[in-house]
């Protein structure tokens, strides 16, 4: 039951929408406000300077129909803010309240909403957008009281707005009065063939798209080459709602009067060649040339007369009941669009011909995505890869009413059940859900399906599918997981209405349920055993065609994760080791005898800790008294990896004792938390020690990409000079020696001389390391203080750590002093002395035997590389 929001900042009712789509990438779906909530009043507009601000004293209702949308990041003394626009398909004669708790105030016909949320997506607060209307009859000025927009004279505009559909948000490129830049949102009518566009600013003013022309509007879009700002044409696309429906372009004249160029101009319509009708657009991948076909100036605002001139032989294409349009992203000057289809038999003028049942004698029963390219030099200019991509029906979608193309190049479309649409989906026992289309590969994906028991069995008509619809969507985010971007959406829930005299079921009155929904890609999944599963995902970045080595990451082929320590252990008196071991099942079980079958080791059972341990990838390691930073680790695992997680409590002590995080374990505590526009989770161990972990989709830090264990440097991927800054800690009373060492692999070999290998010769591994391997970078500090040195190295090479415990280099090599690396196997003690404490950052222990206090804390070395 909607109401005030939660403590958390968003909505208390369950998502309207559902993920769990067969093999659909992993989304969270985050309900944000509720058809009913109520958040605190914005008293001011959109503002890219001054952080927003609320009465919380009053209250403004998210209401109903939420249909488009459009979303601007702004940040404001280092804070982020997200502001949303959206607005409402309300009929003219529905009023809706503007705050349940003051319940005198209202608007009546279609609305738009400025919310704001933070950061993190939590509501801080809204307001009702649209104070003034300017038109060609006067200006008019919103009276809460009577719902009803009115001149200086008292005398209501002579409409109210009517169903306002997709819309589209210019985030840029347009002016106001005073010539700043400002977003700019554009909201279509779409009821009937009087309906107008709109452009409404920031400042609460609807301004009247005369020009457009009368018809029933889907949408009105801005093409990004044609704006104020950057060219002196004006270009808006419209796609026109009707059974007989015409794609219009306008191309505007910027003047000093009107510098965005939405008056004085001309209005053209789409002819696709060999196309009167839409059904003669048949087979999908075929490129056709189009055409502009001029409107005559004097029958644009003459409903009937335009009507008649568009549908007249050669003027233009009729398509089936156009929905959306949308410009890509990644193609500046590239559009599409959809159509949503009807009953309407083919080759026929809207329902000239009659309408059928049968959806194979319909002109276009399912609804169709097209593509085009302006002309480059004119935009009025012949189109030569008009293109049909994609055919709705049977496990494509149907009824195409809301589509965006991410930065990836996916398009979301999102369907309805009007037509033939409806049996589809009760065909194929699902509700109205969300596509993903490849354009590459055609590939179609169904994202998201609709909950419409999500707001109580007694709105939802289990024998009836696809009663709700979702509209509106936009990405938020591009690649906020790699391969995967966030998106933004609303849902239309058509039948949760209140009873009889009565405003229970929306909280107040709000035509009907609805709810705003962020969709957020997960990188991993997690189950009741704390097994995590790291997702499928999209690679689009296997092309290493960058001709700069240094920053083709060739390590970064993975899901990357970074960790960051919060808080260490409580009394912890040794060093602590943090890591994942990779498993094979999602009990934590681990197929040791290699038989490719049923893991033969499960937790708990005697030989398990030692098969984990040797797959173990180490994240880091924490000191007692936190020297050396705050722990930062980047780890890339390959998709569909398990991963159970490990503790190693006093690591390297004979009193170490191993704690895995999976299973019944009641050691580890894990905790999904959101970030933006992502998701991480927080690990908490029962000794107190705290990380968290997030995906990013930056190339790993550079020399952190080793396959195994070992501290040291992984310059691999690069080649050239690579630039290093070193800075060396020490708290020790011995005066060491550090530097670093080439060696030829991730295990610490030297001229075929490996660490722990039944040959390996320990006296010329040192002498190698500390002569004709050693890089020409000293690091020494005396007690309690840092030093930093900065220098380079050779791309294309492992660079392993060591020092000289008490000594110089001449006395490690002499053997007058104790030298130590990271491979225990090359210290004569067999202990490693040096241990990963995060990202490039190296700790070091200079004791050996019982005086040996275990803390690497000795000195500790971070390695920064650019």
């Amino acid at each position: 039951m909607p109401s005030s929001i939660s403590s958390s900042g968003k909505t208390a009712d369950k998502a309207y929408a559902s993920s769990k789509v067969a093999g659909a990438p992993n989304y969270q779906l985050v309900p944000l406000l509720t058809v009913g909530d109520e958040i605190p009043l914005l008293t001011a507009t959109f503002s890219n300077t001054e952080a927003p601000q609320v009465d919380a004293t009053k209250k403004f209702a998210f209401t109903g129909i939420p249909d488009g949308t459009g979303v601007t990041k702004v940040t404001i003394s280092g804070k982020i803010y997200n502001y949303v626009w959206i607005n409402h398909e309300l009929s003219a004669s529905i009023s809706t309240d503007i705050s349940t708790t003051a319940t005198a105030e209202k608007i009546t016909g279609a609305r738009v909403s400025l919310l704001v949320f933070d950061e993190n997506w939590n509501a801080i607060g809204g307001k009702n957008l649209i104070d003034k209307i300017v038109d060609a009859t006067g200006t008019y000025t919103l009276d809460t009281s009577t719902g009803t927009y009115k001149n200086a004279s008292g005398v209501a505009i002579s409409s109210a707005f009517s169903s306002f559909s997709s819309a589209y948000l210019a985030e840029s490129g347009f002016v106001n009065a005073a010539g700043q830049e400002v977003p700019i949102y554009f909201v279509p009518e779409k009821e009937g063939d009087t309906s107008c566009g709109w452009v409404v600013t920031p400042d609460g003013t609807a301004t009247a798209l005369d020009a457009l022309g009368s018809f029933a509007k889907e949408n009105v879009v801005a093409a990004s080459q044609y704006r104020a700002i950057g060219s002196n044409k004006t270009v808006l696309f419209s796609t026109e709602f009707s059974e007989d429906g015409e794609l219009y372009m306008w191309v505007g004249e910027q003047t000093i009067d009107d510098p965005n160029g939405f008056k004085n101009g001309d209005l053209y319509v789409l002819k696709v060649d060999g196309a009167e009708f839409e059904g003669e657009i048949t087979t999908e991948g075929v490129e056709k040339t189009a055409t502009w076909t001029l409107v005559e100036k004097s029958q644009v605002s003459d409903k009937v007369a335009l009507s008649s001139f568009v549908n007249s032989t050669g003027k233009s294409t009729s398509f089936q009941q156009l929905g959306d349009f949308t410009e890509d992203p990644n193609s500046p000057g590239t559009f599409y669009f959809v159509s949503t289809g009807t009953k309407n038999k083919k080759n026929s003028q809207g329902s000239e011909k009659g309408t059928t049942e049968n959806p194979t004698e319909a002109d276009n029963p399912y609804g169709k995505l097209y593509r085009f390219t302006l002309d480059a030099s004119d935009p009025t200019g012949q189109i030569k890869n008009f293109e049909l991509l994609l055919t709705g029906g049977p496990n494509k979608g149907v009824g195409y009413g809301n589509i965006t193309i991410d930065k990836s190049g996916k398009i979301l479309i999102q369907e309805n059940e009007t037509f033939f649409g409806a049996d589809q989906i009760n065909k194929e026992n699902r509700e109205a859900s969300v596509f993903s289309f490849n354009t590459t590969t055609k590939a179609i994906t169904r994202l998201f399906e609709l909950n419409e028991s999500a707001a109580g069995s007694v709105f939802n008509n289990a024998d009836t599918k696809g009663e709700w619809e979702t509209s509106g969507i936009i990405e938020i985010s591009a690649n906020a997981v790699k391969g995967r971007s966030s998106y933004l959406f609303n849902v239309q829930a058509h039948t949760v209405v209140n009873g009889t005299d009565s405003t229970t079921a929306l909280n107040g009155n709000h035509a009907e349920g609805g709810q705003l929904v962020l969709a957020l890609p997960v990188a991993y999944s997690r189950n009741e055993k704390n097994v995590l599963s790291v997702n499928d995902f999209d690679d689009d970045d296997d092309d290493d065609d960058d001709d700069d080595d240094n920053d083709d990451d060739k390590g970064s082929k993975g899901q990357t994760f970074k960790f960051k320590l919060k808080s260490r252990a409580k009394s912890q008196g040794g060093v602590h080791e943090y890591g994942v071991c990779e498993v094979d099942d999602d009990e934590g079980g681990i197929d040791d005898d290699k038989d490719d079958k049923t893991p033969n080791l499960k937790p708990g059972q005697a030989g398990y800790e030692k098969a984990a341990l040797s797959r173990k990838k180490v994240i880091f390691s924490t000191l007692a008294d936190g020297l050396g930073g705050d722990g930062v680790r980047e780890v890339t695992f390959e998709k569909n990896s398990r991963l159970v997680f490990y503790e190693i409590k006093n690591f390297s002590k004979s009193t170490q004792q191993v704690v895995f995080g999976s299973g019944s374990s009641s050691e580890l505590t894990v905790i999904d938390i959101q970030q933006q526009e992502s998701f991480a989770s927080s690990f908490q161990w029962s000794d107190g020690s705290v990380f968290e972990s997030v995906t990013t989709t930056d190339a790993p830090t550079k020399g952190t990409n080793q396959t195994n264990n070992a501290a040291l440097l992984d310059l691999t991927s690069f080649s050239g000079s690579i630039s290093v800054n070193l800075t060396l800690n020490r708290e020790a009373a011995f005066n060491n020696f550090a530097s670093f060492c080439v060696v030829d692999d991730a295990d610490g070999t030297i001229n075929g001389n490996t660490p722990g290998a039944s040959n390996f010769d320990r006296q010329k591994y040192i002498s190698d390391a500390l002569s004709v391997r050693r890089v020409s970078i000293d690091l020494t500090v005396t007690n309690l203080q840092t030093s930093n040195i900065s220098g380079s190295l050779e791309g294309g090479k492992f660079f392993a750590p060591f020092f000289v415990a008490n000594g110089t280099l001449s006395q490690g090599l002499s053997g007058g002093a104790a030298v130590y690396f990271s491979y225990g196997a090359a210290n004569a003690d067999g202990q490693s002395h040096i241990v990963n404490l995060g990202n490039n950052m190296f700790g070091c222990e200079d004791l050996t035997g019982s005086a040996n206090d275990f803390d690497y804390n000795d000195c500790v070395i971070q390695a920064g590389l650019s």
